[in-house]
């Protein structure tokens, strides 16, 4: 591999960043179906429900720049030409609220809450679609997600005192 991922110059680093890891080349993932992708997903569905993808522009374009370059000065956008609404629909990447919100259904709830879902929904969420949901906008950042996860995994007793501690 010959490139590297990274920002470029900005507000917070007027050098640009190289962040060290290989560019994705999707020209040769795409040869056999991105099956790469396709078995690390599959893996994280034993694990996981939903998934998080943080900088899913990258999916799409992405600051590339020589693997031995220290910042991020010399790096380019890849591919350099910003992709249409039209071309993303072309490509079936049509939904793109299914793509950059979180996908919360009722039947998510009910799985990870049981019978006190409609507990969590009416005080957290509000229905956006029938059976699909969104947190209400005091709860909708992560750091305010994650305290009221903790909160009522210790008030329904999924975890410990102890536990919340550890966590």
């Amino acid at each position: 591999m010959t490139t590297a991922t990274g920002a470029p110059p900005d507000y917070f680093d007027k050098n640009g960043q190289n962040w060290g890891f290989p560019t994705y080349n999707w020209e040769e993932m795409s040869k056999d179906n991105y099956a790469w992708w396709r078995a690390r997903l599959s893996q994280m569905a034993n694990y996981f429900t939903a998934y998080r993808i943080d900088h899913i522009l990258g999916f799409f374009r992405i600051w590339e720049l020589p693997e031995h370059a220290m910042t991020g000065l010399v790096g380019k956008f890849r591919p350099s030409i910003p992709l249409s609404q039209e071309e993303l629909e072309k490509e079936g990447i049509w939904d793109f609220d299914r793509l950059s919100k979180p996908y919360i259904l009722q039947e998510f709830l009910q799985e990870k809450f049981g019978p006190l879902w409609t507990i969590i929904a009416s005080y957290f969420m509000n229905e956006i679609q029938k059976n699909r949901y969104e947190m209400r906008r005091s709860f909708d950042s992560s750091s305010c997600q994650d305290i009221v996860v903790l909160f009522l995994c210790f008030r329904y007793g999924f975890v410990t005192p102890s536990a919340v501690l550890v966590l």
